[in-house]
């Protein structure tokens, strides 16, 4: 169980996703943090994810970053990718009783 404290008159938005998001996303690039930060629903969020995975990849060796196959240096995945999905909650601040949307 996650227990967050936070002041009651503040907003918060929480983004929950599968690694298929965060295994192409990185909260220190600044791109990758408004998305995380600023996306109004889960699907700008998978969207998101979803054209970072059929992006042109550059294929580099782990080691050494050199290039694996200099002739083809880009692949395109087609399909076969992890599984994407996400949820956006925003907390608002109200009088009285919380109220969460989802």
């Amino acid at each position: 169980m996650l227990t967050l404290y936070f002041p009651v008159e503040s907003s918060l938005q929480i983004v929950i996703a599968s690694d298929g998001v965060f295994d192409v996303m990185n909260h220190e690039v600044e791109e990758d943090y408004n998305v995380l930060c600023n996306s109004q629903t889960a699907d700008e969020v998978v969207d998101f994810a979803v054209a970072r995975w059929k992006q042109d990849w550059h294929i580099v060796h782990y080691n050494t970053c050199e290039y694996i196959d200099p002739s083809k240096k880009t692949i395109k995945i087609t399909g076969g990718y992890d599984d994407v999905s996400a949820c956006v909650y925003h907390i608002e601040p109200t009088i009285g009783e919380p109220v969460v949307r989802a």
